[in-house]
């Protein structure tokens, strides 16, 4: 698909990953899609990674960008240190989308790739000319909707009720509305709020999708949805579904041709019935826009978000004891 840009981020080499499987990724991507752009927008290399630039990514036709690693925000509470790589997300991605010169863009991590080219098809089915889904004008942002992964996509009715949070694992559409996507500014320390709500204890105030998401709407409609964590409401619900219904397409990995390894490994569960799936967007989607063809799954769904809501309640009295946020803090952080 040659109007395709695909856009990497990240770094080349973690704990999680060496840097032999994320070129093995970088082959095959290449070979998935012969005819795409392909950018990796990493960190600086090394001495001992300058070669990668040099011989294999050159020999595979992607173009590198490299940007000085503005490191992770950090802020400290009574428990302990707390990191949010929103900065790093911010200059890496905004150098690679930069680069881009196709109309059609995914952006995706370096530690995520695609074994199939599922994508191309939902590319071609949702962004030709006379493929419009309904949408509500007050609410669009974009041009047209983004697609984006289930993954961290949390639905404003869900079990942990995170406002404003579409995923930023993966998301592909118009070139010009994933760059908006990923404006914002750079984040400081005045994100950074410990805050308790009904059911959610967050030392954010914004976590970094919900910093992502707010920036694009004010920087395309000039108004400032979503003060942080610590707002809720039934009306700031309905608009946070509103605003998202109107500007994503959710669909699963599977889908999608999507891999993730960090997650079974890390995150398996988490969260659990408070993402969007394919299933449920539909259902909300045929909700607003009138067709109400949906109404068990949507009612099914509902018992298992109480259920796990009680968890999670009860979570955030634990939580409220330092000493316990200390332990937790240590036990589940994988920044």
């Amino acid at each position: 698909m040659e109007a395709l840009s695909i856009v990497i981020q990240g770094p080349i080499e973690t704990s999680e990953c060496s840097i032999p499987v994320i070129m093995k990724r970088l082959r095959q991507m290449r070979v998935l899609f012969p005819l795409a752009e392909i950018i990796l927008s990493t960190w600086c290399f090394t001495p001992n990674e300058e070669w990668l630039r040099q011989r294999q990514l050159k020999v595979m036709g992607i173009k590198v960008i490299q940007s000085p690693d503005p490191g992770p925000l950090e802020c400290t509470d009574g428990s302990g240190k707390y990191r949010n790589n929103i900065n790093r997300l911010l200059v890496s991605t905004q150098a690679g989308l930069a680069a881009v010169t196709r109309p059609l863009t995914i952006k995706m991590r370096s530690d995520c790739f695609l074994s199939g080219r599922a994508i191309i098809g939902l590319l071609n089915q949702f962004f030709a000319d006379d493929m419009v889904l309904h949408r509500q004008h007050d609410y669009a942002v974009f041009s047209r909707q983004l697609i984006t992964s289930s993954w961290v996509t949390r639905d404003a009715r869900g079990s942990l009720p995170y406002l404003f949070h579409p995923g930023d694992i993966f998301i592909a559409g118009r070139t010009e509305d994933v760059r908006l996507y990923f404006s914002a500014p750079l984040a400081t320390t005045a994100i950074f709020s410990p805050v308790t709500t009904s059911g959610m204890w967050c030392a954010w105030r914004y976590v970094p999708e919900q910093w992502l998401w707010v920036n694009a709407i004010f920087k395309q409609r000039g108004k400032w949805v979503f003060d942080g964590n610590f707002s809720t409401s039934s009306d700031l619900i309905e608009r946070s579904e509103r605003y998202f219904l109107s500007n994503f397409i959710v669909f699963n990995p599977r889908q999608l041709a999507l891999h993730w390894p960090k997650y079974r490994s890390k995150y398996l569960c988490r969260g659990l019935f408070s993402t969007y799936n394919y299933r449920r967007w539909r259902y909300c989607y045929n909700q607003v826009f009138g067709t109400k063809r949906e109404r068990l799954l949507g009612a099914t769904f509902s018992v298992p978000i109480f259920i796990w809501r009680q968890g999670y309640r009860f979570r955030v009295r634990l939580l409220r004891n330092t000493t316990i946020r200390r332990i937790a803090l240590c036990i589940f952080s994988h920044r």
